[in-house]
C-alpha cells in the first residue's frame, strides 16, 4: 500500500489546544479502514515522536517524507505557530493543489485560509460527515475504490483502475471520487423483435397507401416496391391486403436487419411507428411542434397515479397548473419522446421525459418562444435524480406486468423493464440512492366519455 518513495502516507497537523482528540480519532479510523492491506504509516506527533527525540528534527522529517498532508482546521490551529508553520510547508509542496497532496479537514468552525479554501476540503464536524470523509481519505491512501454498501462512510473494495496504489492522487478539487458506481442510462434493451413480413406493393409511397385505403392501418413502412409490417398480412382480413401482392409474402430474418444502414433505418422506422401507436392507445395526445406525447386534459384522469408505494413522492399527476402558487396561468403536462435505435447488434428503446405547455389543459401554446421559456424555467429545477425518476415513471406507465410491450398482441415488440446500466469506478461518494424497479401494473389513464373534462392536479410533483 505505501509508496517506497515516502516514509509516511499522511502527516497530521493540528492544534493541541482544541483538536488533539480528533487527531487521534482520525489516525485510528484511517488505520482501521486501511487494515485489509499493510497498515498505513501516519505521522502524528503524539504517537510518532518518542521521549528523547529531537522534536524539531522529527517534525521536519515527517513533513519532508509524507505523501499527504492532513491539515486539521480549528480556531486554535489557525492562530497557533506550529500548525501555521506546518500548514505553510505543506502548501509549499503543492501550491496549486495539482497533485492533491494537501487535504484540509474542518473539525471546528473557523475561517478557512484562502490557499486552502480553493481545495476540496473535508467537513468532519459531525459523525456522519466524519465517517464519509475518512472513507474518502482511506481510498486516496490505498488507491482502492469506495463501496456504497456501508451505511456510513463506505468501505474499501478492489484496487481502482484510475488510482494506482502508491501514486499521489490527482487534484482533489478537480477529480471524481474513486468509488464503485452504477450508472443508469435512458436506454432499454429490446428483448424480442417481432416477426416482420415483407411483400411487393404497387404503391410508391406510404402516403399513397393511406390515401388509397382510407382506414385504420397497422404500422408499416414502404421502401421502393416493397411493404414491411409486423402485422399478419397473410390473413385475408388484414387492412393492408389490398396494397400488396399476397402471393409473394415472406418473413424477414432478424439478422438481415443488421446487414446495412438502410435496413436498420427501415427497422427503427417500423418500431417507432409501434411506439407512436402505443402512446396513442394509452390516451396521450401528440405535440406536433415538440414531437412528443402528453396527457390531454380532455382524456386524462384527474387523480394522481400512485406508482411507488414505498416513496413519499411516489405519485405523479400528468397535468398540473403552472405556476402552482396561486391561480394557474398555464398548464404543464408531463410528456415523453420514444425512439428506437440500433447500436451494434442490439436494439434499444430510448425513453426521454419532457414537458409541454398549454393555455387550457389541451391546446399546445402556439408561441414557441414562450413555450421554450417556460420549459427552461421548469427544467432548471431538475437534477439528474429528478430526470431519472421521471424516466422510471414513464417506463412504468408504458409497462404491464414488469415488461414493456407494444405492437400486435401475438407478435409484439418486447422491451426490458430496467434500463441499460454501466459499472464505473469514478463518481461522487455519498450520492448513492438504491434503485427499486417496481412492477405493479399501471392504471389506464383514459376516461370514459361521461367523465371527461376533469381538471388537473395542483402543486409541483
Amino acid at each position: 500500500m505505501p509508496d517506497s518513495h515516502y516514509d509516511y502516507d499522511a502527516f497530521i497537523s493540528y492544534s493541541h489546544e482544541d483538536s488533539a482528540e480528533v487527531a487521534l480519532k482520525i489516525e485510528a479510523r484511517l488505520k482501521d479502514l486501511c487494515s485489509n492491506g499493510s497498515e498505513p504509516r501516519i505521522f502524528l506527533d503524539k504517537s510518532s515522536i518518542k521521549p528523547g527525540d529531537n522534536f524539531v528534527d522529527r517534525i521536519n522529517e515527517g513533513l519532508s517524507r509524507a505523501r499527504f498532508y492532513l491539515l486539521l482546521l480549528s480556531p486554535a490551529s489557525i492562530k497557533a505557530e506550529w500548525p501555521t508553520a506546518e500548514r505553510d510547508a505543506a502548501v509549499l509542496s503543492d501550491p496549486s493543489g495539482r497533485d492533491g497532496r494537501v487535504v484540509p479537514i474542518l473539525v471546528k468552525n473557523c475561517e478557512i485560509p484562502p490557499l486552502l479554501a480553493i481545495r476540496h476540503w473535508i467537513d468532519a464536524r459531525d459523525k456522519r460527515r466524519f465517517d464519509a470523509g475518512m472513507a474518502i481519505l482511506a481510498s486516496k491512501i490505498t488507491g482502492k475504490a469506495l463501496s456504497h454498501g456501508a451505511a456510513e462512510g463506505g468501505v474499501l473494495g478492489a484496487p481502482a483502475g484510475g488510482a494506482p496504489t502508491g501514486a499521489p492522487a490527482r487534484p482533489y478539487s478537480h477529480e471524481p471520487d474513486v468509488v464503485d458506481e452504477v450508472l443508469y442510462s435512458n436506454l432499454y434493451r429490446v428483448k424480442k423483435i417481432p416477426t416482420i413480413r415483407s411483400a411487393p406493393t404497387g404503391f410508391s409511397t406510404k402516403k399513397s397507401v393511406w390515401q388509397e385505403l382510407r382506414c385504420r392501418l397497422p404500422p408499416f413502412v414502404g421502401r421502393g416496391n416493397r411493404l414491411y409490417t409486423s402485422s399478419d398480412i397473410r390473413s385475408v382480413n388484414n387492412p393492408l391486403r389490398p396494397a400488396i401482392d399476397a402471393g409473394c409474402i415472406r418473413d424477414v430474418p432478424f439478422e438481415s436487419w443488421l446487414e446495412s444502414n438502410d435496413r436498420k433505418i427501415i427497422l427503427t422506422e417500423l418500431l417507432n411507428a409501434h411506439a407512436n401507436r402505443h402512446c396513442s392507445s394509452m390516451g396521450l395526445s401528440y405535440d406536433t411542434v415538440g414531437k412528443k406525447y402528453y396527457g390531454d386534459r380532455a382524456k386524462v384522469t384527474s387523480q394522481k397515479l400512485q406508482w411507488l408505494s414505498h416513496v413519499r413522492k411516489g405519485s405523479r399527476a400528468l397535468i398540473l397548473p403552472y405556476p402552482s402558487d396561486g391561480e394557474a396561468r398555464f398548464y404543464r403536462h408531463r410528456a415523453i419522446k420514444l425512439s428506437f435505435h440500433v447500436l451494434g447488434n442490439d436494439v434499444f428503446l430510448q425513453i426521454s421525459p419532457s414537458w409541454t405547455f398549454t393555455d387550457d389543459g389541451s391546446a399546445i401554446i402556439a408561441d414557441q418562444k414562450k413555450r421554450s421559456s417556460l420549459n427552461t424555467r421548469l427544467r432548471s429545477y431538475d437534477d439528474n435524480d429528478d430526470e431519472f425518476t421521471e424516466q422510471r415513471f414513464w417506463a412504468w406507465l408504458l409497462s404491464k406486468g414488469g415488461r414493456i410491450e407494444m405492437g400486435e398482441r401475438d407478435n409484439p415488440v418486447q422491451v426490458e423493464y430496467t434500463p441499460l446500466r454501466f459499472a464505473s469506478q469514478a463518481g461522487i461518494h455519498g450520492d448513492h440512492r438504491p434503485v427499486r424497479f417496481d412492477t405493479n401494473d399501471p392504471p389506464k389513464i383514459t376516461l370514459d366519455a361521461h367523465e371527461r373534462g376533469a381538471s388537473g392536479s395542483s402543486g409541483r410533483q
